[in-house]
């Protein structure tokens, strides 16, 4: 393996975080932005936190089968 190999190898594992990260950001923005009581506050970012990693995870795998 030669380093160009292992460089793009290394590129797309720090690529993998990025969806995860971009949800913590936006869930973040969000969750600020509204002015609820806690407990419903608490509740909306379990619900967000559930539906976002599904949506991370179907992302992830279409662009995975789509490298093979």
């Amino acid at each position: 393996m030669n380093v160009l190999q292992k460089n793009a190898k290394s590129t797309l594992m720090l690529l993998r975080f990025a969806p995860f990260v971009a949800l913590g950001t936006l869930m973040f923005s969000l969750n600020s932005m509204i002015e609820l009581p806690d407990l419903l506050r608490g509740y909306i970012t379990l619900l967000e936190v559930q539906a976002g990693l599904l949506v991370a995870y179907f992302v992830a795998r279409k662009y995975l089968r789509l490298g093979k």
